[in-house]
């Protein structure tokens, strides 16, 4: 039997914690439009379902965002804890959040004035173009803090911040739900009022994860005694092999989605965008398990120790294969209830089975997605 060191073992432990807080982390970015799509499915219908579907691409550019700077900055911090130079993490979190802020008003700026322009590039016509664009304007409100929120998840659990990032990923969920049912039933303004409820609820729980930097006695602060410039390129270079998954993905959404317009029509784009709507809780754990490998991978790394590496990496391999297959199995086995049930209510029994189907078929893609991201 082969004896592992303390440190091997630390790190396994170390692994399993941050995996947990990266898998929330990585939820967070997703957690929104995938609440908004529940409540469009069920009590909008199927028309504005599909115009939901049409504009998916843009939150998946979002993760794909995200994941540069989420992913970038862990791996950087990563590299600086195995070199023992902690005292750097704190002028890379301002790095990271000042940037990613900048790039999430320009993207907002584009978003509030080219939204219909937009919309009718990934295929919305008709009357699909004011439902896209109704929720483009509103969802462009909460551009900044869905960037921000997963690096900021990421700093604090290295600032044992996780209660903190958990609470916030909680009243994300609850006020989203809220919202959307107030949009709905209340004011009655339909996809304007859900993408709205996502901008506000990530900024409410943008906000909570802030508050964590009011504390006293903590590691990690917002500084700017070193440069905010330094760090960025760092984070690019290592941030955009992780989102290079997500833009491919987003292509491939936009692209299928014209292609089933054409062919079959809305009925058919509402199935595939609960799909794409379904997709990020079950790929949550494939993301999160790529980055944490980045951040542990990155200490062990800056360590030189290439023997400690090659063991984590293949303990990381088999949590991650065992953790896939897990879900897969969950979802191919519930695929028709409670999954495709949720986003089915009002619906047929022959659409709903549709959709249970088409979620089977994804299920068969997680063991491959989480050995790609690992």
């Amino acid at each position: 039997m082969k004896t592992l060191s303390k440190q091997d073992i630390l790190m396994k432990e170390t692994y399993k914690r941050l995996l947990i807080i990266q898998v929330l982390s990585s939820l967070s970015t997703f957690l929104g439009p995938l609440i908004d799509g529940i409540i469009v499915s069920d009590f909008l219908g199927a028309e504005y379902m599909a115009a939901f579907g049409i504009i998916t691409p843009i939150t998946v550019f979002m993760g794909a965002i995200v994941n540069i700077f989420n992913a970038g900055s862990q791996n950087v911090a990563g590299k600086y804890l195995g070199q023992g130079r902690a005292d750097k993490l704190s002028s890379l979190l301002t790095c990271t959040i000042l940037w990613a802020a900048v790039l999430g008003a320009i993207i907002t700026t584009i978003l509030i004035g080219f939204n219909e322009q937009i919309c009718v590039l990934l295929g919305a016509e008709g009357e699909t173009i004011k439902m896209c664009s109704d929720y483009v304007k509103a969802f462009a409100f909460g551009v900044i803090p869905t960037l921000l929120m997963p690096s900021l998840v990421g700093f604090l659990q290295l600032d044992n911040g996780g209660k903190t990032a958990v609470t916030a990923s909680t009243v994300l969920t609850i006020t989203d739900i809220i919202l959307d049912l107030l949009a709905v039933f209340v004011f009655k303004n339909g996809m304007f009022g859900i993408g709205l409820a996502t901008a506000l609820s990530v900024t409410i729980a943008v906000l909570i994860l802030l508050s964590h930097y009011l504390k006293k006695n903590i590691s990690i602060v917002f500084s700017f005694k070193d440069s905010i410039v330094k760090d960025l390129k760092k984070v690019i270079v290592l941030g955009l092999p992780a989102a290079t998954f997500l833009i491919c993905n987003a292509i491939r959404i936009s692209v299928t989605n014209n292609i089933i317009l054409d062919v079959s029509g809305l009925d058919d784009v509402a199935v595939f965008s609960i799909q794409n709507t379904f997709r990020p809780l079950a790929l949550a754990f494939s993301l999160g398990a790529g980055i944490t490998t980045l951040l542990v991978c990155a200490v062990i790394s800056g360590e030189e120790n290439r023997k400690s590496m090659e063991n984590e990496l293949a303990y990381i391999l088999k949590l991650g294969t065992k953790i896939a297959l897990c879900v897969m199995l969950v979802i191919l086995l519930c695929a028709r209830i409670p999954f495709a049930t949720i986003f089915c209510v009002g619906m047929s029994e022959a659409f709903a089975d549709t959709v249970a189907m088409v979620i089977r078929l994804f299920a068969l893609s997680i063991p491959f997605s989480m050995i790609n991201m690992i």
